[in-house]
């Protein structure tokens, strides 16, 4: 694997998100609010442009096909336990999220290990479920730090939906998971 196929745009971009994780976290933790936002925001952008990227230049990559679901599920993870602590979302949602995500990642890494250097494609893809579901915690995230400690009836709504949708496309990498699982 050559350092130019590793170190394309649209890899570029999710290394960029890998490293706004702790960089959200330190400024979260430290009560820079705005700043962390702006953090959370500029990773929620690298999330949506890495893909298109990669889609459009043809520059997708097994280093991005393992990587980006890394920083994806880092970031929520990150924003969602920083938000649980501090009760900007309820835990719940947080403990929601935090399985969601290990388990996608964990259903993800099995599959790689399985696949023993046989490619990635027929390993499941971003689902419209799983999309939606990303779109609507990054909202949440937002808006929690938009709101603080604040919150009203729109925004147990949206912890409602952002919480239903995950546990909805969690269930939708499981059955996918066991689905490939069964096919070997």
């Amino acid at each position: 694997m050559s350092l130019q196929s590793v170190m394309n745009i649209a890899n570029v971009l999710t290394f960029a998100r890998m490293v706004l994780v702790p960089v959200f976290t330190v400024l979260f933790v430290h009560e820079r609010y705005d700043a962390a936002l702006l953090a959370f925001v500029a990773a929620a952008a690298t999330d949506a442009l890495d893909g298109f990227v990669a889609r459009r230049y043809h520059s997708a990559s097994s280093t991005g096909a393992v990587l980006d679901p890394v920083a994806d599920k880092s970031l929520n993870m990150a924003a969602y336990i920083s938000l649980g602590i501090k009760g900007w979302v309820p835990v719940f949602l947080s403990v929601l999220v935090v399985a969601r995500e290990v388990l996608v990642l964990t259903i993800l890494g099995f599959l790689l290990l399985r696949r023993r250097g046989r490619g990635f494609g027929d390993l499941p893809g971003v689902s419209l479920a799983g999309k939606v579901t990303t779109a609507l915690q990054m909202t949440t995230v937002i808006v929690a730090i938009l709101l603080g400690e604040a919150s009203g009836t729109a925004f147990s709504a949206l912890v409602a939906v952002t919480a239903l949708s995950t546990a909805y496309s969690g269930y939708d990498y499981i059955t996918k998971g066991f689905k490939i699982f069964s096919g070997w």
